[in-house]
């Protein structure tokens, strides 16, 4: 009597061993990872479409001292076969010097056009950034995310295995079928197959951070997780300005209007006079048959010469069109900035949706806790609730993976308010 007392005791405390065991494999783990931050960091540094950019954008602005210069000056030279007579002498080689001086402000005017052209660039260059850091971003929370279910789906294998050694005890006991025991194997091998799976999808994450920062494909990244939903406290009524004054594309707009304006006026300096400033040089030589005075002196015949544009229709359809592409421009960026507006809001819908998810979640995997551990403890007594331990465990598992991919729709969906905004949102 003694020893079966005993050994009942034996037998409880090993349940709540396990019990204990099967609780802590909730509990979180962490490990070293790298920050997103410094993957950014190796974007900007090592990204070769960034590089690309930046070296079109450097020779734009090379184009600069190529338009703010005078034209070259014209020099001829000439001998005439037949030498023309004059009173001093005939003459027997001539030459003509002469530069050309655009209207005042015209080099200025072209100056400002290629600065307004490299505007527009740059924007391309900012453009380009945002792109690879949301593509960036959005990989490496796909690669968080991947390891929590990977965490979540082995700690659920654990927590099975610990079931198992239970339903053992209760099978040497009567208390359990064998057949549940070959059931909680069904579902730990299902789980060590989705495991497998989410290692092979990481692999594809990880290419994208890798090809975008110029690493080598076999780079691992280690994502640091996040266990809360990201702040967001943003308002739809200012948010519109952020765009107009921060988003690349819209700047670009802004830039492309400005360069209109710029070709505009510098089209109204192609259309003032030219001057030219010139001098002919003739050599005279002495005339043999006569000494008049200054016999044989050359001649030189300084000139001025203008160009009159008269004809002013290319100038006038010159005007119009920059006219009409500043306000083409106006409406794309009226129709730009409201289809961002659109992808926002969308956003926002979806940051909200991944928040109500996340409360639930955890609500519910509260609940899940304690509705396991009592069904655990009656379980380890005397074999009971065990079809109801394996459905609440399903719940346990579904919930906890809507839990991790709410935080990654929340990520997801503030990574685009940021990108069109061009603002880091906290």
């Amino acid at each position: 009597m003694e020893n079966e007392k005993h050994t009942k005791i034996n037998r409880k405390m090993k349940h709540l061993a396990l019990i204990i065991v099967v609780l802590i494999c909730f509990l979180p783990v962490q490990s070293f990872s790298q920050s997103l931050d410094s993957i950014l960091q190796l974007v900007v540094d090592n990204n070769p479409e960034l590089k690309a950019l930046h070296l079109e954008y450097d020779a734009e602005l090379m184009r600069k001292d190529q338009v703010s210069q005078l034209p070259n000056p014209t020099l001829g030279v000439g001998v005439p076969i037949f030498r023309p007579e004059t009173r001093l002498g005939p003459q027997v080689l001539m030459i003509s010097a002469s530069q050309m001086f655009p209207w005042f402000g015209t080099n200025k005017a072209k100056e400002d056009v290629v600065i307004s052209m490299s505007k527009s660039r740059f924007e391309k260059i900012e453009l380009s950034r945002l792109q690879l850091f949301n593509k960036v971003q959005v990989a490496y929370f796909e690669l968080a995310l991947l390891d929590k279910e990977i965490a979540i789906n082995d700690s659920m294998i654990k927590q099975f295995d610990a079931l198992s050694s239970i339903t053992l005890s209760q099978i040497e006991g009567g208390k359990s079928s064998a057949a549940n025991l070959f059931r909680i194997q069904i579902k730990a091998d299902e789980l060590n197959q989705e495991i497998q799976k989410l290692i092979v999808k990481k692999e594809r994450s990880q290419a994208v951070i890798n090809g975008i920062t110029g690493r080598p494909w076999e780079t691992e990244i280690k994502a640091r997780r996040t266990f809360n939903i990201p702040a967001l406290d943003i308002e739809l009524s200012s948010i519109e300005n952020s765009i107009r004054e921060n988003y690349p594309m819209i700047v670009q707009l802004n830039s492309e209007i400005e360069l209109a304006e710029k070709r505009q006026a510098l089209n109204q300096k192609m259309g003032m006079p030219t001057v030219s400033i010139g001098l002919d040089y003739s050599v005279v030589t002495k005339r043999t048959d006569n000494n008049p005075q200054y016999n044989g002196r050359d001649i030189f015949v300084p000139k001025v010469m203008v160009s009159l544009p008269i004809y002013r229709k290319k100038y006038n359809a010159k005007n119009t069109e920059e006219k009409v592409r500043m306000d083409a421009l106006e409406y794309r960026k009226t129709d730009l900035t409201s289809q961002i507006m659109t992808k926002i809001i969308a956003a926002k819908t979806l940051y909200t949706q991944a928040s109500l998810d996340n409360e639930l979640s955890n609500k519910q995997i509260e609940t899940i806790r304690i509705t396991y551990a009592i069904m655990l403890s009656e379980y380890s007594v005397d074999g009971r609730n065990f079809d109801d331990l394996l459905e609440i465990e399903n719940l346990r598992l579904k919930y906890r993976l809507k839990l991790a991919r709410s935080i990654y729709a929340a990520q997801k969906a503030k990574a685009t308010i940021e990108m069109f905004t061009n603002t880091s949102i906290k």
